[in-house]
């Protein structure tokens, strides 16, 4: 199936080609409010095009406006979006407040699964202050100190093992993520990726509000 570009990109595209011409090619003199300009055309190609630089600048800035004035998603919506139902997400709110954490599981393989537990504020306090003493270089490096740090805060079970928010089993599960294949610490990222976004989306302001 063809995949056409949206408004915004097109627009975009065009503006960029008008504004930046190639390394190899002379810079035309920028143009005078109100004027048009010829856009280079392909070799063989008929009459050259004629652009009027303000004028897709404000298509830009239109198709821009647009696309920030689209409505947000309902709650409800964003529910359907993760397979939730409106009680499901009212339970796990529920057990959050009233039990400080909550469990769920998520299928690996057919056979093995891993299991998370919602962090705590210690947790985040924990992994920002790693962050600022290791002072990361790169951001791949920033990424992958809070990837593992939340793997560790959030693990509660990994194909049958137990793993306790407690001092103890933290420094199990430490030494059990450091040995891990690069590839299944990468799946279990993506498994806790999920996990956040449940729980971002099942506690938003808005559901709070009316708890």
């Amino acid at each position: 199936m063809e995949v056409k570009p949206n408004a915004s990109a097109k627009v975009l595209q065009d503006f960029m080609q008008l504004r930046s011409p190639k390394l190899n090619e002379p810079r035309p003199t920028p143009p005078i409010a109100g004027e048009t300009v010829s856009a280079q055309a392909p070799s063989g190609a008929g009459e050259p095009a004629q652009v009027d630089a303000n004028q897709l600048e404000k298509k830009l800035q239109e198709a821009l406006d647009a696309s920030q004035e689209a409505p947000e998603k309902s709650y409800d919506e964003k529910l359907k979006e993760l397979g939730v139902t409106r009680d499901e997400a009212n339970a796990v709110i529920d057990e959050i407040m009233t039990k400080n954490v909550y469990e769920r599981a998520y299928p690996l393989t057919k056979n093995s699964r891993v299991v998370f537990r919602t962090r705590e504020l210690s947790d985040q306090e924990s992994t920002q202050d790693i962050i600022e003493r290791s002072a990361p270089q790169f951001v791949g490096t920033m990424g992958l100190i809070m990837s593992k740090n939340n793997l560790l805060a959030s693990l509660a079970e990994l194909n049958g093992t137990r793993f306790e928010n407690n001092d103890v089993d933290r420094g199990k599960a430490k030494k059990f993520i450091e040995r891990l294949p690069y590839a299944v610490f990468s799946v279990l990222i993506n498994k806790l990726a999920q996990f956040d976004k449940l729980i971002a989306t099942v506690t938003d302001e808005s559901a709070l509000q009316n708890f």
